[in-house]
């Protein structure tokens, strides 16, 4: 576990960057002060998407497993 142990303060070598894009409810939970206290303790980075880069700069929607699934979820039905 890189030397850590539950309990104990994280160390900065072990911060967290995490990355929302911007859904109203991600955002209310981001911006609460009880929120932002808990991050801090525990070394997470959070960082905003532009909403405008849905599907055209975010890493998951660009990978390739997300592209292979929308070009099979067009072509399957539920039927």
């Amino acid at each position: 576990r890189l030397g850590w142990k539950e309990g104990q303060p994280i160390p900065d070598f072990l911060k967290a960057v995490s990355w929302f894009d911007g859904d109203i409810p991600q955002l209310q939970t981001m911006l609460f002060e009880a929120r932002e206290a808990l991050d801090e303790a525990e070394k997470i980075v959070r960082n905003k998407h532009s909403a405008s880069a849905t599907g055209t700069q975010q890493p998951c929607d660009l990978s390739p497993v997300f592209r292979l699934l929308k070009f099979v979820q067009k072509k399957s039905t539920a039927k």
